[in-house]
């Protein structure tokens, strides 16, 4: 077997990067963590192993980002709704506004969204937000809370 930077084997820092990487994704990773894995990774000479480790990192990051993100939702989205779907307000307010469509638009009033909400109503609960869906949960939860409702025709 080809020996790395110190002689010690390959399938060694391969195997010792590979266990720090499932170590480290499993929440935020330190950067101690990282910087390990780095050693053993320039360790190795051969560019395929190399580059199979950045690919392992890249898709261990990706499950991590994914986790995190439906983590959000879930903390954002305490009401449930059908097949599954979950509402930062009760679902039947939801029905009523949009029927859950994400690109609902009322012309007349310019609410869009599953929510509903106007552009005033949504930059006075989060004026730092965009129009993502994490965003529109925040925004409505918020605006649920402050309000209990009475801010929907549909409550």
């Amino acid at each position: 077997m080809s020996k790395s930077c110190d002689s010690k084997s390959v399938a060694f820092h391969r195997h010792r990067a590979r266990t720090i990487l499932r170590h480290a994704y499993r929440t935020e990773p330190a950067r101690s963590e990282i910087r390990a894995y780095q050693a053993h990774k320039l360790c190795i000479r051969d560019k395929d192993v190399r580059d199979s480790l950045a690919a392992l990192r890249h898709r261990l990051k990706r499950k991590l980002e994914q986790r995190q993100y439906e983590a959000q939702i879930a903390r954002l989205t305490p009401y449930p709704g059908p097949n599954g779907t979950r509402w930062a307000i009760p679902y039947y307010v939801v029905e009523c506004e949009s029927h859950g469509d994400w690109g609902a638009y009322n012309a007349s009033s310019g609410a869009t969204g599953p929510y509903q909400m106007l552009p005033s109503t949504y930059g006075s609960v989060c004026e730092t937000c965009d129009w993502s869906q994490p965003d529109q949960h925040l925004a409505a939860g918020r605006v649920w809370a402050r309000s209990g409702g009475s801010e929907w025709a549909c409550a």
